[in-house]
């Protein structure tokens, strides 16, 4: 994309690092959300839940999907302008594919929470949790040192 489109490479980068922030930021808060939906009263649960839902489907999903796409689109630019992918960007796409896992798995958890049925034990939450930190961390060290 910098070789074919210059001027829009800053601006598609930006938006890249504007998606993962939010993506990754949320994503942290995510386990503890959920562990948390288990103490809420019954008499807030509905509302506690409607405003959870829209919170995960509009803001976390979002800024996964626009990382995706956003980052798609300098990969693909990348190949294209090149032919090949550096060894740090296929170690990045294979870590954020890891990333996407455990998004997945969290959201199975906050679904089974919102239908009342038994989530994991905090325990195995905190374990996905620093999974998750520790993969956004090697991913941000694979970006900035790119070995």
């Amino acid at each position: 994309m910098s070789a074919l489109f210059p001027a829009y490479y800053p601006w598609c980068k930006a938006m890249h690092v504007v998606c993962v922030i939010a993506w990754a930021g949320t994503q942290l808060l995510f386990g503890l959300m959920i562990f948390s939906q288990r103490h809420v009263g019954t008499s807030g649960q509905n509302e506690y839940l409607r405003r959870m839902k829209r919170w995960v489907n509009v803001q976390m999903n979002l800024a996964m999907l626009g990382a995706f796409a956003f980052g798609g689109v300098m990969a693909a630019s990348h190949w294209l302008g090149h032919g090949h992918l550096p060894a740090w960007l296929w170690a990045k796409i294979g870590l954020v594919t890891v990333l996407a896992t455990l998004h997945g798995v969290l959201f199975r958890q906050f679904r089974y929470a919102a239908r009342g049925m038994a989530i994991w034990h905090w325990k195995r939450l905190d374990l996905i949790q620093y999974l998750s930190l520790g993969t956004t961390t090697a991913i941000v060290m694979l970006v900035i040192t790119k070995p």
